[in-house]
Order: C-alpha cells, then structure tokens, then sequence
C-alpha cells in the first residue's frame, strides 16, 4: 500500500516536469517563429488594367499586412499609401504605386492602367427604338445621331440598313469600335379619336333658349367618325334638372375614346345678369362676299355691331363688298382664293400661292393687307390628309410669317348641320353662354344665317356682351392640328 502511494507521487512529479518542459519549448519555438514576420501588400484586382477613354475610374486599392509566414494568428493589418492618377480625359498608360510601412520595413507594389478607347459611339433615336406607324402608310424617319466619346459628333457616319420591320443604324469611330441601334417598326395604329364637345363638358340650357347637343369625332387614320358616335342619356328641355350625357366611339382598330356631359337645364327667370364687358362675342363669317353680304352688312350698321370676315375669291363680282366691309369698321382676314382642297394643301408651296393671290384681292379692294387669316377646314382639318403633316408645317409657316390664324369654339351649324334660322341662332346663343370669348363660325353666303344674326345681336346686347371684330392680339380659339 504504501509502496504503490510512493509510485503514484512519483508518476505525477514525472508527469509535471514533461509539461513544464514542453512550455518552455513552445515559448522558444512561438519567439523564434514570431520573430520571423513579413510585411506584404496585395492588389485588389488585377495588376495590369485597361479602362475605357472618358469614363469614370476608381482605383481599387490594396490591402497590406504584417504577419508570421508560419503562424496562423498574430496578424496585423496596415495601412496602404497610393500616389499616382488616372485621368481618363487622356490616353495613355499610367502607374498607381501602393506603399506600406511597419515596423521599422516599408514594401511597395505598382498597377500599371493604360486608359484605351474601347467603346463605340453612342446611337441616340428620336421618338426611341420602336416607332408605330399607321397601317397603309410608310414610316418616316423620325431622326437619330451619334456622338463618340473621342471623337464627338458622327452622326454623319451612321450607314442606314431599311427593311419593312426595322431599321439599323451601324457606326464605327477612328479606332474601330462599332455600334449598332435597331429601330423597330410596327404598323398599328394606337391612337383614338378625338371627341369634341362643343360647348364644352359643363353646360347651362335654358328652357327658352334651347340646346342643341354638338360634338365632332375625329380619328387620325379613319379622319370624320362623327356619325359612329354613341352618345347614352337624354337631355329633357322642358324640366329643369341635371343630365348627364355619355359619349363613346371607336375607330376602324378598335380604338375607344370616351366623353362625358354634364347638362343643367333651368328656367328662364334664371338665366345670369351678364356684367357688361364681362364677355365678348366675336361674329365671324367665312366664304364671302356673296349675294347675301350687303344684307349683312346692313343688320351689323344697324346695331352698330363690328364683325370679321375671312374672304374669299368665289363671287368676283361681290368683291366690292370687301371695300364695304372695312371701310365700315370690320376686320379682313384671308381665307382663301379658290377655296379648293386639293389644291390649296397639294403643298405648302400651293397653299402661299393661293394665300397670297387672296391677300392681292384685298389689297386691290381695300388699300391694305392684313396679318388675320383662318384656314379652309380650319387648322383641325383632315380633308388635307392626303399630304401627311402639311397642317403642322403650315400652322408653323403662319407663325414664322406674321400672319394670326383663326379657329372657333362655337359653330353656327351652317356648314352642314343645319338650314334652319332658328337652329342656326340657337346654336350661336347656347355657345355663347359657355365662353367668355366666344369666336362664332358662320357663313354669310347663307341666307338663313345672315337672317339669325339680327337675333343673335338683341339678345347678346340685352344679356350684357360685348360684339367685337378680331385683331392680332385676339384670342385665336385655336383647335388640336391633327395632321401634323
């Protein structure tokens, strides 16, 4: 018993001198190996780069540390110092260096980045890549340009490659690169009538007056929908409420456009005190001077009412009623000489030639040309569709000339709607209560116009408004040009 005590005491002392040892070697091999540590960088990214001319360049680093080759732990990181740019406004080759320092040993490594033109020009088209054309009709080009990053504008570069489906646009720069836009073509037409509420969205009927439910829809392919236009809810003029009338019509590809009117139908007691000045009237008559001018002229002396006409050349022997009409105070605005489509919108050329033939007759009758002028159909018109875009080209062209065009935002009903007297005056009446400005579209080779206007006239001047001829400074009561 005591024997084995002794041997046990004896292992554990054996067993404490081997440990004490294997410290002491571990602590002389940790000091050696510890003593032994490198300080090194690494780049992040590659050590040789190439970056595009002109673009933005940021140098991505590197990362130095301070550790033993053979010890997993005791690593310290340091900081890296960079010296060297990168201006890529310049081609070349350019070096970044990295240096770090610890401990008393320092290390350094280098990037060498060479900024190279490696991009083609950048391809821009107006209107984007893919463009929509109306069935049956050839896509015109809707511009496009060039720009390289080194060598600038090449927009005269691209090469054109045209199909029925897409267009390609290919452009090289100095160097070589080459950059290639597709503009795809799709033949369907998008785009829905357009309806238009005369008198506008919110109106005011009286039950003594009357109202008269206009509209026009018109579509930029099938032109005049008008009659396809479904309108739901009814009007009742001989009970004063509110009524809501909804209008709906599509087009030849399913194109749906929709409107919607409020009408409030009062009594006549109700009808609002004009404040005098507050509104104007302004008469205009187109297509004249014919055989039922003078008789005109004579209802507008009478009250002492000035008016404006857009003449024309289609009764020369009524033409001396041009000299009448401005030397008893009325504007003179040129609508046109022969008043004939095809030909007038054949070309913009066509249509200055007719213009300026029109403003010669003033002129002879007058002593004077004017700057007013209104274009046959109007500038909405769709009878010029047959020459794609001239309205917009003309409309421009009036501008740049000086002249002021003239459009409505209330018709008479005269060109078509209607040959009724009382119609025709009622229409005038209803639209003047839903502008302030009221440009009023009549023609005074119409008899049953000429024979409205008088009542036109009392009830304007009773309810305060205010008959004015058109100048340069007139609200133009311009319509959408459509074929532009």
């Amino acid at each position: 018993m005591l024997r084995a005590k002794k041997d046990t005491k004896k292992s554990i002392m054996v067993l404490l001198i081997v440990i004490v040892a294997l410290a002491l070697l571990a602590g002389i091999i940790i000091a050696v190996l510890g003593n032994n540590k490198k300080l090194s960088i690494e780049l992040n990214g590659k050590a040789n780069q190439v970056v595009d001319y002109a673009s933005k360049y940021k140098d991505p680093g590197a990362k130095a540390t301070y550790a033993s080759k053979f010890l997993p732990f005791g690593k310290t990181d340091v900081k890296v110092k960079t010296t060297g740019e990168v201006d890529t406004s310049k081609l070349g080759k350019y070096e970044v260096s990295y240096e770090a320092s610890y401990d008393g040993k320092k290390v350094t490594k280098k990037r060498s980045v060479e900024v190279k033109d490696i991009s083609g020009p950048k391809v821009k088209l107006s209107k984007g890549n893919v463009v929509y054309v109306l069935p049956g009709q050839e896509y015109t080009e809707d511009g496009y340009s060039a720009t390289d990053n080194l060598d600038g504008d090449v927009t005269n570069n691209v090469k054109k490659t045209v199909s029925k489906r897409k267009i390609t646009y290919e452009v090289s720069d100095k160097r070589g690169n080459t950059t290639t836009e597709v503009r795809k073509i799709v033949y369907k037409d998008k785009v829905a009538p357009v309806i238009t509420l005369k008198g506008g969205k919110k109106v005011t009927a009286y039950q003594n007056i009357g109202w008269k439910d206009e509209y026009t829809a018109i579509d930029n392919l099938d032109g005049n929908v008008t009659n396809k236009v479904k309108v739901t809810g009814k009007v009742n003029m001989k009970k004063c409420g509110t009524y809501t009338l909804k209008y709906t019509v599509s087009d030849a590809h399913n194109n749906k456009a929709t409107a919607k009117r409020v009408v409030k139908v009062e009594k006549e007691g109700t009808m609002p005190q004009v404040v005098p000045d507050s509104k104007v009237c302004y008469l205009t008559f187109d297509d004249g001077p014919g055989p039922h001018t003078n008789k005109l002229l004579d209802i507008l002396k009478k009250y002492n009412v000035k008016a404006t006409f857009f003449v024309t050349n289609l009764r020369k022997d009524c033409q001396a009623d041009i000299a009448r009409e401005a030397k008893e105070g009325h504007a003179i605005g040129v609508h046109s000489f022969t008043h004939d489509y095809k030909k007038i919108y054949a070309s913009e050329a066509a249509y200055w030639a007719d213009f300026d033939a029109m403003e010669e007759v003033i002129k002879q009758e007058t002593g004077k040309t004017t700057k007013l002028m209104r274009f046959p159909g109007g500038s909405s018109n769709l009878v010029s569709k047959f020459n794609h875009g001239v309205m917009g080209r003309l409309t421009q062209q009036a501008n740049d000339k000086g002249y002021v065009y003239f459009d409505w935002n209330v018709s008479s009903g005269d060109a078509g709607a209607t040959k009724d007297t009382n119609v025709v005056r009622q229409n005038i009446i209803a639209g003047m209560q839903t502008h302030n400005k009221a440009v009023v579209l009549c023609h005074d080779i119409k008899d049953f116009t000429v024979n409205a206007i008088e009542g036109v006239i009392t009830w304007g001047l009773q309810n305060g408004y205010t008959f004015l001829p058109l100048d340069e400074s007139s609200f133009p009561a311009h319509h959408p040009v459509l074929n532009k």
